[in-house]
């Protein structure tokens, strides 16, 4: 989760305005100060637009521009500092004066969004140079740079920042829980290199916690010893000192940890294969943390097709007791009603709710995470304009309604949108998705009024941008080529994870170029959890799949609902996807991103 916090720098602009010189001028600079500021006190910035236009030097000319902007800016007219700066070649500043500059461009950028311009502007500043200048505006700047590492997602970067200027910041502790945010949302490759090579202490010693911990986060144990074992190294350190509150949650695992956890799920029914696939992959989880030598974790099962599973709320269980159920969405309905449940519950299924409801919390696998993703990721490439297919079902409908919801929230559009009901149908709807069909019958309708045998070549609409499709293996296979067959071979086609079938072995060249998101259990061969219940459970392991995911990431999820919830932008990296827990206490799912390529899915 990312965090943007744009400043007002009235104050450095205002004063650093005085440094805004004459190119070779030799005057003393308090002579000079008190001479500029009775120059811009008796002229508008109006008057010195009009005098940089009449001014024979391209330094005079520079110069009456930047002051004509740092009066507007100081009066809160962007719009026209904006425009004043427009005018100005910064190779005809001085140093100090191109300094400003380039502070004017990063404000402006952070305030319109423009990664571009912060780009450039951060990369020509040199913040210690600027504090040793204006050391009283020392923590405006540093939140002022610390707001372009996060527009231009660069969080090892703000964490280094961080790390370098501590000393600024008002709080030790405060300045921590940033440090520790930012290093969990950096590269983990980028944190490993840091840990091992960095030779600042400090640095060193952040990278260092990171990958000990991080690397233990599918075992809730193992990743407590990690903390106490790096404490005990690193005394001195800031992170020991005043340690970021999901370290001191982690710390105080031993008193918070559940000490009992119940499945109540329906292990028999129409949806015992379902339940018992969540079950085997939480058991097989278990098996593989320290928990289960611990013996201190009590397991147990609630069919919920048997016994009512609201019954479990009126026996007398251990207070840090967690229950993972019930997977019915007519039993998630009547906890909804409620203002909050006794004991810590993890839904698997999710509903919409007006409002959040004490200990309860929902973890589903529901495609609106995917279509959020892929809305999300079309407008981080400037893709608004969108075309979409999908089945001719409730749930094709329901999917596509919830992927024109997120386009429109990224202010795009979906300018076209087509269903097909089977195989037959695919080229039709291909068609109309596209509008070649129109083409087709505004030549059809010009050879009747002419009665000429005219020959024309279809054309598809231009006004899209890429195609979302919604399909499974077999339709997509041939709407891929169809999307060429219509004049649509050149636009991006991004898909959900349907499209992806690992279990085929079928060389998919007709995918080729396809976009899509899916969970990483489904595109990784190397999950030792994974190989064993397909060893163990051959006949359910690919039909059942992502629920033994979901059992893997229950078990997880279900110790880890404090930190996740009270520590803000905390994850784990799960089987199902990277895994946080929302305000509205869902667990929110961000998979990964692949394309098809030599008819292979491959991890982008």
């Amino acid at each position: 989760m990312k965090s943007r916090q744009h400043i007002h720098v009235l104050s450095i602009f205002t004063l650093a305005a005085s440094l805004i010189v004459a190119t070779g001028c030799s005057t003393s600079p308090k002579k000079l100060e008190t001479a500029q500021k009775q120059e811009q006190a008796q002229f508008t910035p109006e008057q010195l637009l009009g005098m940089a236009r009449r001014a024979d030097f391209p330094g005079t000319k520079n110069q009456y521009l930047m002051q004509a902007a740092s009066q507007y800016w100081s009066s809160g007219l962007i719009g026209q500092a904006k425009a004043a700066l427009l005018d100005v070649d910064p190779v005809f500043l001085s140093s100090e004066t191109r300094d400003q500059y380039q502070l004017y461009q990063l404000e402006l950028g952070l305030l319109e969004n423009n990664t571009l311009t912060v780009s450039d502007a951060i990369n020509a500043l040199n913040l210690s140079e600027l504090i040793r200048k204006q050391p009283q505006d020392s923590q405006d700047l540093l939140r002022l740079f610390e707001s372009a590492y996060n527009l231009l997602e660069q969080p090892l970067k703000a964490a280094i920042l961080l790390v370098d200027n501590a000393e600024l910041l008002p709080e030790e502790s405060q300045a921590n829980e940033k440090i520790w945010s930012y290093l969990n949302q950096a590269d983990a490759l980028a944190i490993n290199e840091v840990a091992e090579t960095s030779p600042d202490y400090q640095l060193r010693g952040w990278a260092q916690l990171l990958s000990r911990v991080r690397y233990q986060e599918t075992d809730l144990q193992a990743q407590h010893d990690a903390l106490l074992e790096w404490q005990a190294n690193w005394l001195e350190h800031p992170a020991s000192i005043a340690p970021p509150k999901e370290l001191q949650l982690l710390a105080r695992l031993p008193e918070i940890k559940p000490r009992n956890i119940i499945l109540a799920l329906p292990f028999n029914g129409p949806l015992k294969n379902v339940a018992e696939s969540i079950r085997d992959g939480f058991i097989a989880h278990f098996y593989q943390s320290s928990e289960s030598n611990a013996g201190e974790l009590k397991i147990s099962f609630f069919d919920t097709y048997s016994r009512d599973f609201l019954s479990l709320y009126e026996q007398d269980l251990d207070p840090n007791t967690i229950i993972i159920g019930p997977i019915s969405k007519d039993t998630l309905n009547l906890l909804l009603m409620r203002e909050s449940v006794p004991y810590k519950t993890l839904v698997l299924n999710s509903a919409p709710a007006p409002y959040v409801v004490e200990n309860l919390f929902q973890y589903s696998l529901n495609p609106e995470q995917e279509t959020a993703q892929i809305a999300a990721r079309l407008a981080q490439e400037g893709r608004s304009r969108i075309a979409a297919i999908a089945p001719d079902t409730d749930w094709g409908q329901r999917i596509m309604e919830s992927f024109q919801t997120q386009i429109s929230a990224h202010h795009g559009r979906l300018v076209s949108k087509a269903y097909y009901k089977n195989q037959q149908e695919l080229s039709q709807a291909v068609s109309k998705m596209v509008a070649t069909d129109h083409s087709k019958q505004r030549a059809r309708r010009i050879r009747q009024i002419t009665g000429l045998n005219l020959e024309s070549t279809p054309r598809r609409r231009q006004d899209i941008d890429a195609v979302f499709m919604l399909a499974k293996p077999e339709y997509a296979r041939q709407l891929k080529p169809l999307l060429a067959y219509h004049y649509a071979s050149d636009l991006p086609v991004y898909a959900g994870s349907q499209v992806h079938d690992s279990s085929s072995g079928s060389d998919d060249r007709d995918l080729n170029g396809i976009r899509f998101v899916d969970m990483p259990w489904t595109l990784s061969t190397a999950i030792d959890i994974k190989g064993s219940i397909a060893r163990n459970q051959p006949s359910k392991a690919e039909k059942y799949s992502r629920f033994y995911a979901m059992g893997v990431d229950a078990f997880a999820i279900a110790p880890r609902l404090q930190l996740l919830t009270q520590v803000e932008n905390s994850y784990i990296v799960g089987q199902t996807g990277r895994l946080s827990v929302g305000p509205d206490n869902h667990v929110n799912r961000e998979l990964q991103w692949a394309r098809f390529r030599n008819g292979r899915a491959i991890i982008d």
